[in-house]
């Protein structure tokens, strides 16, 4: 084990958690464009404002759940968009919202599962709800 994360598990294990926060919300926008590209969808770019927000707070929920070990919570994610959004989309947008929520979701979740296995590679994988219980 790393003689800083020793020393300091609660400071590295923040580090960590808050490296994989930045990451998923940087660049979470940038994947999706990619996907939407390699898919050959045109993006809404400058249109759906709000969809990029709501993808941010996506990034924030995916990322807050694996440090919390609520697995089971990332469905509530998938459920809230698809109520949200059921009316507002016309059936020819569904491979642009469904690729675009897939998109997101997938990179935020591989972002928080690196976090994750780094945090138990480096003998601390502590969800945030117990990081408070270090000594």
């Amino acid at each position: 084990m790393n003689i800083v994360a020793t020393q300091h598990p609660l400071i590295v294990t923040l580090l960590i958690w808050a490296a994989a926060y930045l990451l998923a919300i940087a660049f979470s926008g940038v994947v999706v464009k990619l996907l939407f590209r390699l898919a050959k969808i045109e993006s809404n770019a400058g249109n759906d404002r709000a969809g990029r927000v709501i993808g941010k707070i996506e990034d924030v929920l995916v990322v807050t759940f694996v440090a919390a070990g609520a697995y089971t919570a990332l469905a509530l994610i998938f459920a809230a968009k698809s109520i949200a959004r059921v009316d507002h989309h016309k059936p020819e947008q569904a491979s642009y919202y469904i690729l675009g929520t897939l998109g997101n979701f997938t990179w935020a979740l591989l972002v928080a599962l690196v976090a994750k296995l780094t945090l138990l590679y480096l003998g601390l994988s502590l969800p945030i709800s117990t990081v408070s219980q270090i000594d």
